[in-house]
């Protein structure tokens, strides 16, 4: 076993490194952030935000793609796999549905379509 980053096998892998340093992870958050753009202010869209989140009331929606990107990047590093955006897109989608499915049972569909606008508008 080494400690070497699972993507870039070139740095330490260390929390700040993963998320931050690593060139691999960096080119995928930037094509994460490119198929997303809608979702994201100009702002938003920086490095820091991806390990603490944004952390507006409306931003959200960013909030929980981030929080999806992080969980495809550990996975594809626990399965040992290549980072690809469809995954991301395939689970962002999946949530999409179930809260879909949640709002047209409790009736409250205007705030399903609120919440996922910047999405489902793209």
């Amino acid at each position: 076993s080494t400690d070497l980053c699972y993507f870039c096998n070139s740095h330490k892998e260390t929390l700040y490194h993963f998320f931050f340093d690593c060139t691999v992870v960096k080119q995928f958050l930037e094509n994460v952030f490119g198929q997303f753009r809608e979702i994201f202010e100009d702002d938003e869209i920086k490095m820091s935000n991806v390990l603490f989140g944004i952390g507006k009331t409306e931003s959200i929606l960013a909030d929980l793609l981030l929080i999806v990107v992080k969980i495809c990047i550990y996975e594809a590093k626990l399965n040992n796999h290549d980072l690809q955006i469809s995954r991301v897109k395939n689970r962002f989608e999946i949530i999409e549905k179930i809260e879909r499915n949640i709002a047209v049972k409790k009736n409250r569909m205007y705030m399903h379509l609120k919440k996922w606008e910047k999405y489902l508008n793209r």
